[in-house]
């Protein structure tokens, strides 16, 4: 039997606006979720927010960094 896994939806690249840039790392939010015992951050995404001109073989590395930049602090949270 497996154990219920329990967590938050960071929404924060789920709707395209254009020109909108992602959000900084959130981490009151993870330090949240580690003290209350939730265990996954889902960061739902929209392809447009990668590309540029339909250009989907060339996507912006810059917002793989920002979602890269939540790995390290997730972590963090989660070995408190």
């Amino acid at each position: 039997m497996t154990m219920p896994r329990y967590g938050f939806n960071f929404l924060w690249m789920f709707i395209y606006e254009p020109g909108r840039q992602p959000q900084p790392v959130d981490e009151q939010a993870l330090d949240f979720m580690a003290d209350y015992g939730f265990d996954f951050v889902r960061i739902p995404t929209d392809y447009r927010f990668w590309t540029k001109d339909f250009d989907y073989f060339r996507p912006d590395e810059a917002v793989f960094a920002s979602v890269d930049s939540y790995l390290r602090p997730a972590a963090r949270a989660a070995s408190k």
